[in-house]
């Protein structure tokens, strides 16, 4: 499931920090520690795929880049202030 379901690059990531390791075991916590983050990406991708399909109004497949940087810089405005 995780790597069918989640981005390569996500997957790749996290193998990379394993393949950092010195010890050739790996703890149960560090092995879900690797689970959590990729769980945590799904609803990331989810949101940020809603953002960028509410920009591209002519259902174009790409917006521009002034618009993306502008939704984001108000995203992260809009949660500094809760």
């Amino acid at each position: 499931m995780l790597t069918v379901d989640y981005p390569a690059e996500v997957v790749n990531g996290i193998l990379s920090q394993l393949y950092k390791r010195e010890e050739e075991n790996v703890e149960f916590e560090e092995f879900l520690n690797g689970v959590k983050t990729v769980l945590l990406y799904d609803n990331y991708f989810e949101e940020m795929e809603g953002l960028f399909r509410h920009l591209d109004k002519k259902n174009l497949g790409m917006v521009h880049k002034d618009n993306l940087i502008e939704a984001i810089r108000k995203l992260r405005t809009d949660k500094i202030a809760e």
